[in-house]
C-alpha cells in the first residue's frame, strides 16, 4: 500500500489499541484516502447508474475497505476483519447518513445546508471513530 502519511503515525503502537490520538491520526489519514476512493468509485459508477445507485455502491465499497483498513492499520487487527465487524461498521456507516441526513434537512438555504452538512459530518467522523474503537473492535477482555 502506497501512502504518504508518516509511517510513525500509521505504525500500531505497543498494544493492540494504542493511544487515542495516534490512532485518530491514522484513522484521520485512511478517512481522506477513503473519500478520495469513494469519488473515484462514484465517478465510475455515475457513467452507467443513477446518482443515488452510484452513490449507494461508492459508499458500500469504501465502508468495506476503511473498515479492514483501519481494523489493522488503526485498531491492530490480527488475522481477517470478520463479518459481523463488518455488519457493525454499516451500522455505523447507516447512522452517519441518518446524522447527515437530518442535519440538511433541517436547516434552510444553500449555505446554510453546507455549515450543517460539515458540522453533522464532523459529528459523525468523531462518534464512527470512538464506535469502531469501542464497538467494532472492541479489545478483548482477557
Amino acid at each position: 500500500m502506497t501512502t504518504i502519511a508518516p509511517q510513525a503515525a500509521l505504525a500500531p503502537t505497543g498494544d493492540r489499541l494504542g493511544t487515542m490520538p495516534r490512532q485518530f491520526v491514522r484513522f484521520a489519514v485512511i478517512g481522506v484516502a477513503n473519500t478520495g476512493l469513494s469519488l473515484v468509485f462514484y465517478v465510475l459508477f455515475r457513467t452507467v447508474v443513477t446518482a443515488t445507485a452510484a452513490n449507494l455502491v461508492a459508499t458500500l465499497l469504501t465502508t468495506v475497505i476503511g473498515t479492514v483498513v483501519n481494523g489493522k492499520v488503526t485498531f491492530g487487527v490480527r488475522g481477517i476483519v470478520t463479518v459481523g465487524q463488518h455488519a457493525k461498521s454499516m451500522a455505523v456507516t447507516a447512522l452517519g447518513i441518518v446524522i447527515t441526513t437530518v442535519a440538511v434537512n433541517i436547516v434552510g438555504g444553500s449555505i446554510g445546508e453546507l455549515v450543517a452538512l460539515t458540522v453533522a459530518s464532523g459529528v459523525a467522523g468523531g462518534l464512527r471513530f470512538l464506535l469502531l474503537r469501542h464497538w467494532v473492535f472492541e479489545p478483548q477482555r482477557t
